[in-house]
């Protein structure tokens, strides 16, 4: 009987069981992983009272690269997405590792 602990903090789980059961359980584990993917496209606003956003995305774009290894592009608008490509650009952002960032001066904030 194998034994199974999750972690919802790491969103992993630690397993105890023979090969046989770990390569049954990794297989319903990629199942899973699959049928739960978000292909929605997400957008956050992050205001940014008191400092332009111009000023403050450009300082979190080398700052935040630097420290986690991941690519931010500081764009003026941020890439589209229909329901076709979608998939395609999403492998493709995740892959090369690269973030979008817009800013919109309008209200003062950063989309990304």
């Amino acid at each position: 009987q194998p034994i199974i602990t999750a972690d919802l903090f790491t969103n992993s789980i630690t397993l105890i069981a023979t090969a046989e059961q770990i390569s049954e359980i990794d297989e319903m584990i990629t199942s899973l992983d699959e049928a739960a993917v978000d292909k929605t496209l997400q957008i956050r606003v992050i205001s940014s009272e008191g400092v332009p956003a111009r000023d403050l995305a450009e300082t979190l774009t080398g700052f935040y690269s630097r420290l986690s290894g991941v690519t931010i592009k500081l764009v003026e608008e941020l890439p589209s997405v229909n329901e076709d490509d979608q998939n395609i650009q999403k492998d493709d952002t995740e892959g090369d590792g690269v973030i979008y960032i817009a800013v919109d001066e309008k209200i003062n904030a950063i989309l990304a």
